[in-house]
């Protein structure tokens, strides 16, 4: 399961997927 927690910026996410929190960055 994928879910984005919290919206750093425009290009940067807080994610976490499978009890594991990591930080996205989009393009």
């Amino acid at each position: 399961m994928f879910r984005i927690k919290k919206v750093l910026n425009v290009n940067v996410v807080l994610a976490e997927q499978d009890g594991h929190e990591y930080i996205a960055f989009g393009k």
